[in-house]
């Protein structure tokens, strides 16, 4: 074998490891992007089961509509907010 052809197989052999450890790495970051997908969805999910969120679902299913309500019964025609006062 000569000089030049023991090069090209070395340049060729570094090629074919640059390649493979570049769709190795490829791989691991799809991994490591599953895992954050999972974590958010459970962190999401930890969430949605806590008391505090719970207690503000019921409060607008079953509060909030009568909170909104005025104290004092508007007149007919009166507008909702009250307009500022200008001197």
């Amino acid at each position: 074998m000569t000089l030049e052809l023991i090069n090209t197989y070395a340049s060729i052999a570094t090629l074919v490891v640059i390649a493979i450890t570049a769709v190795a790495a490829m791989i691991q970051l799809r991994h490591i992007r599953h895992g954050n997908q999972l974590e958010s969805i459970m962190a999401l999910r930890e969430l949605r089961s806590s008391k505090t969120l719970d207690e503000a679902h019921m409060f607008v299913v079953n509060d909030l509509n009568r909170a909104m309500e005025p104290a004092v019964p508007r007149r007919p025609g009166e507008p909702a907010i009250a307009e500022p006062v200008r001197a």
